[in-house]
């Protein structure tokens, strides 16, 4: 009875971390397996040995594995290897393949993944043309549900990533891959759709919530600032940072260190590799720097600051004796001291903080007539 009881134990523990396991899994991105076709198995289809590509089923016709081979195939995408789906219009029966997910897409959300895909020539004296045709099932090579399809193909000099988003309308486990022949200039066409480097499926969340951060808003002329992004969704690994200013690009990294004379606009845009994006602009103004004029005709002298604390604005003579002085507010920018008691001469205006630490100070001239 115990060891009964230990077994049912057992089996229940490695249920929970199996359970466990494929919840991690299916968490945030989705890996498709095998997705350049790097990875090759050998298995009989039609009573023929076969090569093509691991965690992949044919499931029509027979789409071929392709090794880039110089003056032979085009290169690949990425790797080695890529798919070859013929889509000839005379073809009775497509070329498809499916593959099985590591985790069921759900139903009612919202998906997105990348592929490259490239037109290939059978015949060097036609035009070729094709479509890739998308599917999303339950069951294995089964095409019920068409999920997307390829704008018209024609290029056969290089790759281009497509960006495939969709919605789930059932629970799909199985991705279901074929191709088809376009009308062209009156006339049916085809070719052969490659494909290959299948990104991760990701959550299609329609946009990317950005926010940026900094220390201050507000700085003195000849001051720096660091502007850092915030990234509210996704994974920063996602997504591509512009920072602009007047409309130009001027870095691409996480964060930007500035140090404008004048009140500036900063932009910045995470774009995903669908095109999506979120942005965020802020604005740092920049006072003028400490300065002191003597008003000969007033008597006064006018005071222009920026301060981040309150501090003490003080007139020392030169035996460091204080002649005058002035409370400051901080985030006020301009104020005036009346000096016409003050003997002509060379005196030290200077700029205080509550901890008696100075933090600008200017020689100036007071000429009272």
């Amino acid at each position: 009875m115990k060891l009964k009881l230990r077994h049912i134990i057992a089996q229940l523990v490695v249920q929970g971390v199996i359970a466990l396991c494929t919840t991690f899994l299916c968490f945030g991105q989705i890996k498709i397996p095998n997705p350049s076709f790097e990875d090759t198995v050998y298995f009989n289809f039609s009573s023929i040995s076969y090569c093509f590509a691991k965690d992949w089923k044919i499931c029509s016709y027979t789409p071929d594995l392709i090794w880039q081979i110089p003056n032979n195939h085009p290169p690949s995408s990425n790797g080695s290897y890529y798919v070859n789906l013929a889509s000839e219009f005379d073809y009775p029966v497509k070329e498809a393949m499916s593959v099985k997910l590591p985790c069921a897409l759900k139903t009612g959300v919202k998906y997105k993944f990348n592929v490259d895909l490239r037109m290939f020539e059978i015949n060097n004296n036609q035009e070729y043309s094709g479509t890739l045709y998308f599917y999303g099932s339950s069951q294995s090579c089964n095409h019920d549900s068409l999920l997307w399809q390829s704008p018209e193909l024609k290029d056969t000099t290089k790759w281009a990533t497509y960006c495939i988003k969709f919605t789930a309308h059932e629970e799909i486990s199985y991705l279901y891959f074929t191709s088809g022949s376009f009308q062209d200039h009156g006339a049916m066409t085809g070719g052969a759709v490659l494909i290959d480097n299948l990104s991760n499926i990701s959550i299609d969340s329609g946009y990317t919530a950005i926010k940026i951060q900094t220390t201050a808003n507000t700085i003195v002329n000849g001051e720096c600032v660091t502007l850092n992004n915030n990234y509210l969704i996704g994974n920063q690994t996602e997504y591509k940072l512009q920072w602009l200013q007047n409309g130009i690009v001027i870095d691409n990294g996480y964060s930007l260190n500035v140090c404008p004379n004048t009140t500036t606009t900063y932009y910045v845009k995470a774009i995903d590799s669908c095109g999506y994006y979120g942005s965020d602009s802020i604005t740092i103004t920049v006072t003028p720097s400490n300065k002191a004029f003597y008003n000969s005709t007033t008597g006064k002298l006018q005071l222009q600051y920026s301060l981040s604390e309150n501090a003490t604005f003080k007139i020392y003579n030169m035996l460091g004796q204080i002649e005058n002085e002035l409370t400051l507010s901080k985030s006020r920018y301009q104020s005036e001291i009346d000096v016409r008691g003050l003997t002509p001469g060379i005196y030290i205006a200077c700029i205080q903080n509550d901890l008696g630490k100075i933090i600008w100070r200017q020689k100036i001239f007071i000429n009272n007539l």
